[in-house]
């Protein structure tokens, strides 16, 4: 029998116990005669110096023993778990543990098998003396221990209460292998990753810590020893997932800026008063709701501040990956992230050594779970090669990672969602045409040649959707953060924004939902001050692109898809051939870059761009008619009228 073990340690520490054990009942030990009062308020004596519990987050131990190691342990201690309890009125319970073995610097007790399933102190009793080693928590486990098998290096099981849960994928990053009939798996990792990691079923979820929840209990880091156990806990979810809500954000940019004298472009104030408000409104309207961030969560040039006092040169930090997990405590429903090109280490060289704190901190760099009839794959599309410099490709580790991951999936499910941080193309065209970004772009969307496939990628700071084939598509979605905190405006005019992704089934619906008090009820934006068919500002000094042609309408579509038709009327009576998809750039953001204090020289990486696939252009047959346009989605649906006219 093997005994899974958590620690917690508040102060020097705390621990929690997982014990394989049955027929558990209550019962006060005889050896032991309760404390008096008088002698309850003994101040603890302190016999055991240099005490450490295991300080590992799971520990597999065989037949209930706990290794405490430190010295002056004595045979004739006793060790007792005190029950304890908020409720006052409740009855104090002891259980007392045998000791196994007592040598120099540990010792070794025995969990009764009388103890109740709850929290305690565990406490060292020395005659009328006692010190209280730490709090304790026992749970209880309903399975066999698993035997080891030549040749694997990591064994676990993946259960669900009482019960065992078969054919579930599991993985190393580079070995994918299923379940047995009792929820047992086996994989002869080399251990290359670090990792093991769960592909979480459909209609379950994983138990996991509070407010952070996907990560660390989807994935556990390997421990490097010869033969490792790694359980994975599962709670069901009445009637399942079929249908539930994907939140996705990208590009948060956290890098806990100091505001400016007008209190102005605080990224974590704004992340705190502005998204997180919005999106937890947005989210408590459905049931079934987790989220999917696309990456640059925090910002890499702002890992670390170097100040130059003295003689030697000292290296402060500033704001990391911790910071954002301890930010991430709060958000309301379970998170998976990938790395961004700003999440890796900008202080070191190698792909493998880069995302080695995002691995250690978050999450490996890729992995899949499943939701209802959707399976969900999270890449990592960059091979970094240091200092922010990478290629935009799926390495050949992942590829074929990737191709064992579809293998091992349920054939009925057709529906594959791919989220990666850096878009798959580039140069989008009105006509709907792309230049591939992707190094190995065929030989990806090869792999889901009988898929219907939605990529969804972020990085860009612009909104966009593109057909990719018949059965493939790419959503780029916009930035979080915005014009990088100073404004909540992305380069394109597309509101800082999360997306709603509403599955029903294999039906899915997507909608940008902005945030923040300026732009927040915004699902488009129209110009109609006279503008003409060519409008933005391109560069420092220059007010203007050229200009020509006849007074137009400019509508920002920023959710436009390329499957939606429009209907166009002039005073009620329907024109044709009057609309068309142009290439702009964004007024009010064009506006912003010119009037704002960040100044083009500093940060012209800040300057707007222009974008063709979310732009049309109405140039009416009579500038002072009355302009309708309706827009539908593929279904024919109708999604937005839009009344307007030239002014």
């Amino acid at each position: 029998m093997k005994r899974l073990i958590k620690f917690r340690l508040p102060y020097l520490f705390a621990a929690a116990f997982l014990l394989l054990c049955i027929g558990i009942s209550c019962s006060e030990d005889p050896t032991w005669t309760k404390p008096t009062p008088e002698q309850e308020e003994i101040i603890p004596a302190v016999f055991i110096e240099d005490l450490v519990m295991p300080d590992a987050e799971e520990i597999f131990i065989p037949e209930d023993p706990i290794k405490i190691m430190g010295t002056g342990f004595d045979k004739y201690d006793v060790f007792l778990f005190r029950s304890t309890s908020e409720d006052p009125e409740e009855e104090t319970k002891y259980f007392q543990a045998e000791i196994s073995e007592v040598a120099e610097d540990y010792v070794i007790i025995t969990v009764p098998k009388t103890i109740d399933l709850r929290s305690y102190e565990l406490i060292l009793k020395r005659y009328n003396k006692q010190q209280v080693l730490g709090p304790m928590t026992i749970y209880k486990a309903h399975f066999p221990a698993i035997p080891d098998q030549a040749g694997m290096t990591v064994k676990g099981r993946v259960y669900c209460g009482k019960k065992a849960v078969a054919d579930v994928v599991v993985s190393d990053g580079v070995i994918v292998t299923k379940t047995d009939k009792d929820g047992v798996y086996y994989l002869p990792s080399e251990k290359k990753m670090g990792y093991v990691f769960v592909s979480i079923p459909s209609r379950y979820n994983i138990e996991s810590e509070a407010g952070y929840p996907a990560f660390p209990a989807m994935s556990q880091q390997l421990l490097n020893e010869d033969n490792e156990q790694h359980d994975f806990a599962l709670t069901e979810i009445p009637g399942g997932n079929t249908n539930h809500v994907m939140m996705v954000f990208t590009d948060l940019h956290l890098a806990s800026k100091t505001p400016n004298t007008a209190g102005k472009y605080a990224d974590i104030d704004q992340y705190k008063n502005k998204f997180m408000p919005d999106i937890t409104a947005e989210m408590a309207q459905y049931a079934n709701v987790y989220a999917l961030c696309l990456g640059d969560i925090t910002w890499d040039a702002f890992w670390y501040k170097t100040m130059n006092q003295g003689p030697e040169n000292m290296v402060e930090v500033r704001y990391q990956l911790p910071n954002y997990k301890e930010l991430m405590k709060n958000f309301p429903c379970p998170v998976f992230n990938v790395i961004g090109n700003h999440d890796n280490d900008p202080k070191v060289v190698g792909d493998y050594f880069t995302e080695l704190p995002f691995k250690q901190h978050i999450a490996p760099t890729y992995y899949s779970f499943n939701l209802g009839s959707i399976h969900y794959i999270v890449l990592d599309d960059m091979v970094y090669k240091g200092a922010n410099s990478y290629a935009a490709r799926i390495d050949d580790r992942q590829m074929e990672w990737l191709r064992r991951d579809l293998a091992a999936m349920d054939p009925a499910v057709r529906d594959v969602v791919v989220g990666m941080h850096v878009p798959t193309v580039s140069g989008l065209q009105t006509d709907g045409s792309y230049k591939k970004a992707l190094e190995n772009f065929d030989e990806f969307y090869a792999l889901f040649a009988g898929y219907n496939l939605t990529v969804l990628s972020g990085h860009w700071h612009h909104a966009h959707s593109v057909r990719i084939g018949d059965t493939a598509s790419e959503c780029i979605l916009p930035a979080v953060c915005g014009t990088w905190w100073y404004e909540l405006l992305c380069n394109d005019g597309t509101p800082a924004a999360f997306t709603a992704f509403t599955v029903d089934g294999t039906s899915v619906s997507r909608r940008i939902v902005p945030f923040g008090e300026t732009y927040a009820s915004e699902r488009y934006r129209v110009y109609n001050k006279g503008v003409t068919t060519n409008t933005g500002t391109v560069g420092p000094g220059t007010s203007a692109d050229p200009a020509g042609g006849s007074p137009a309408i400019l509508v920002n579509l920023w959710e436009m898809r390329p499957d939606w038709t429009f209907t166009c009327y002039e005073n009620g009576v329907q024109t044709s051939g009057r609309l068309t998809r142009v290439a702009r750039y964004d007024p009010v953001h064009r506006d912003f870059c010119n009037r704002e204090l960040i100044g083009w020289e500093r940060y012209s990486w800040c300057a707007t761009v222009r974008t063709a696939d979310h732009w049309l252009q109405y140039v009416p047959e009579d500038p002072a008619a009355s302009v309708r346009i309706t827009v539908a989605n593929q279904k024919g649906s109708l999604l937005h009228v839009i009344d307007t006219k030239i002014e």
